[in-house]
């Protein structure tokens, strides 16, 4: 090395100290990644669990074109729900009203049942909120003076245990 610093390069303290001040960065670069991973995730969305099954009993309705459909219809529970006589009568009352709606021909093939299963378990879910939501706020009202709402039973599926058109 020349006395003119025109030499190889740094000494060997200098190159110590870059390789501690490199080091020290990707320390720091890989603590904030890892900070960032940890806290950045979403929290893992809970899968219900299902619950008991409920049966409705048989409805026979009129279908829009002249045919009548019997049906019976089973509700999975998420664990825990459970169903009042007021709401099974609402629910009751849904499964006529969709079912009623749906045409003969719609119904014959697969995916008409499995369109008619998706419409009721929304319809059934609607109404078990709404049921559940006001019962629980007349009992809260009735017991505190005001009113809230408590949270709805859910139903994670509706099955066809029967199912007759003619």
């Amino acid at each position: 090395m020349s006395p003119t610093g025109s030499g190889s390069g740094a000494t060997p303290k200098k190159a110590r100290m870059k390789l501690l001040a490199a080091a020290g960065v990707v320390v720091v670069l890989l603590g904030a990644v890892a900070a960032y991973s940890v806290l950045a995730k979403t929290p893992a969305k809970s899968v219900p669990v299902p619950g008991a099954i409920v049966d409705l009993p048989a409805t026979t309705v009129n279908l829009p074109n002249g045919h009548l459909l019997q049906a019976t219809v089973a509700l999975q529970l998420v664990k825990g729900a459970l169903l009042t006589p007021p709401t099974m009568a609402a629910l009751e009352n849904a499964e006529i009203d969709t079912l009623s709606s749906f045409h003969y021909s719609v119904l014959l093939g697969a995916s008409g049942k499995a369109s008619a299963q998706a419409v009721l378990l929304q319809r059934f879910n609607t109404v078990v909120a709404s049921t559940t939501a006001a019962a629980g706020s007349r009992a809260t009202r009735a017991a505190t003076g005001h009113a809230t709402t408590s949270p709805p039973a859910s139903i994670l599926d509706v099955y066809f245990t029967a199912f007759v058109m003619q």
